[in-house]
C-alpha cells in the first residue's frame, strides 16, 4: 500500500487530481477554471517565451 501512495505522490497525481476539482468548482462559481496566477505560471513556463528585462 506505502509503495502504492508514494509513486501517485511521485508522480503527481494528488497535485493533479486537485487542480482538476479547483477548476470544476471555480467553473461552477462562474469563474475561471485557472487561477491568475496559475496561468502567469503557465504561460512564464511555455517554451519559446522569453522575459523581456527593462
Amino acid at each position: 500500500m506505502y509503495a502504492l501512495i508514494r509513486r501517485s505522490r511521485d508522480r503527481g497525481l494528488a497535485q493533479e487530481f486537485h487542480d482538476r476539482l479547483r477548476g470544476r468548482v471555480r467553473q461552477k462559481m462562474g469563474r475561471d477554471p485557472m487561477p491568475a496566477d496559475k496561468a502567469f505560471s503557465a504561460l512564464s513556463d511555455f517554451p519559446g517565451r522569453h522575459s523581456r528585462a527593462g
